[in-house]
């Protein structure tokens, strides 16, 4: 009978041990499944919060060009040549807008989002990528309607050199050239048509997820 007992409680023990090492094998599987999710989603957020600063110091110095050009407008000949073709150059330069949500994809397949939704951290992300989209349709609208512009007077006669360079002093002196260097001088960055900050949030939330879960990463700032 006590033998009986024993051969009972043996496997009752072995059962429970069974689920216990079940459960932790699980449980490290889940947080392993949620740092390589979370990291993946913040690094393509660092590198578009990257390319976003990027694109404001680009429309940055396009408005400086335009200024500088209209500024000197009436006296490019007489300005350096280098500064001349530098910022005719830049006006003349198409932005390629590099912005991506392939994590997203993974984050929506996984059971990580439904861990994080119940913390507003899900929705946080949704929003930053919902920022980048804004600005990678604004930014392709804005070089669009740039490119009409610059197109208005364009022909091989009168504003271009050869290279295809604009022949700055021609088309500015125009009326419809010094309309559109006057626009591309008034032309907002990202952080005025989006907040930008939400990028920012998807990230700081991310890390404090992670740190609660005991999965720390290197806190990043990049957005001023």
């Amino acid at each position: 009978m006590h033998r009986l007992v024993f051969k009972c409680l043996v496997k009752f023990l072995a059962v429970i041990v069974s689920f216990l090492i079940h459960g932790v094998a699980n449980k490290e599987a889940d947080r392993k499944d949620i740092r390589y999710t979370l990291e993946t989603v913040r690094a393509e957020l660092i590198t578009n919060a990257e390319h976003i600063s990027q694109i404001r110091e680009y429309i940055d110095q396009e408005r400086k060009s335009a200024e500088y050009l209209i500024e000197h407008r009436t006296s490019l000949d007489k300005c350096p040549a280098d500064s001349v073709t530098f910022h005719s150059d830049i006006i003349n330069r198409e932005l390629e807008v590099k912005l991506s949500d392939n994590a997203t994809d993974l984050l929506q397949s996984s059971s990580v989002s439904r861990i994080i939704d119940g913390n507003g951290l899900l929705m946080t992300i949704i929003r930053a990528y919902d920022t980048c989209d804004w600005i990678v349709s604004d930014q392709n609208r804005r070089a669009e309607a740039r490119k009409a512009l610059l197109d208005i007077l364009i022909n091989d006669q009168t504003l271009f050199l050869a290279g295809n360079t604009i022949d700055i002093p021609r088309f500015i002196g125009t009326e419809s050239g010094l309309f559109a260097v006057n626009w591309i001088s008034q032309q907002p960055d990202p952080s005025i048509t989006a907040d930008i900050a939400d990028i920012q949030d998807a990230i700081d939330g991310i890390d404090e997820f992670l740190a609660i879960k005991r999965l720390p990463v290197r806190r990043f700032k990049i957005l001023n």
